[in-house]
């Protein structure tokens, strides 16, 4: 009987050995392998994240010097990624209820997705999303937007008052194109509705709207 080989685990045992062997320019860091993780300041205190990878997407030049090649720091370890796969992959929610002429409060360190039980008229905001700041002095300046998914389920009449500058599309504020806001679908729902909004929110630029869809039953 012919003996079989794990020729991926050759493979895989080759690559390691030649780990050592690496010259400046001819690879980039793997960062499968252990690294520094961010620390990030949330109103839940300091918390770091990671995302495990393969391999960087954007190579060295040739004659680059770092960490990967016993040189000089450089930003090898921030440089975006070409692809990432995630597996199974859910989100936490935050379930709220707010009274009549109260405040919701989109709040980023606390979720992105709201289930809103309204008993009356309210407003939304946006809390302020902290700078996190660079992990070090050779990665680029962080630039952050956050994007919310609210579930609004409310009374008939019960209207929403978007944080200010909130921009929608002509199609949600004016569907009729006949320049009045009186056939606007941000208007309040004349009996009692479940609705799902989305906000796309850039600090210090815009914040902007959308619709998904109204009176889901």
């Amino acid at each position: 009987m012919a003996e079989e080989f794990d020729l991926q685990g050759i493979a895989q045992e080759i690559l390691r050995s030649q780990t050592d062997a690496r010259f400046a320019g001819d690879s980039v860091p793997n960062t499968d392998q252990a690294q520094a993780i961010p620390v990030l300041s949330t109103d839940a205190g300091e918390i770091g994240s990671a995302v495990r990878v393969s391999l960087q997407a954007d190579y060295a030049e040739q004659g680059d010097t770092g960490p990967a090649f016993r040189g000089t720091p450089n930003d090898f370890g921030w440089r975006h990624q070409n692809r990432m796969e995630i597996g199974a992959y859910s989100e936490s929610y935050v379930g709220v209820q707010i009274e009549a002429g109260g405040v919701l409060e989109l709040n980023p360190n606390r979720a992105t997705v709201y289930w809103v039980n309204a008993l009356g008229s309210l407003s939304v905001r946006i809390a302020d999303i902290s700078d996190p700041g660079s992990v070090s002095g050779f990665a680029p300046t962080p630039i952050r937007c956050v994007s919310f998914v609210i579930v609004l389920n409310r009374s008939g009449g019960a209207t929403v008052t978007w944080p200010d500058g909130t921009q929608w599309s002509k199609d949600v504020r004016d569907p009729n194109g006949d320049g009045s806001a009186a056939d606007s679908l941000l208007n309040a729902p004349s009996v009692s509705s479940r609705d799902v909004f989305v906000l796309l929110h850039f600090p210090g630029l815009a914040t902007i709207g959308f619709l998904s869809g109204k009176d889901f039953a």
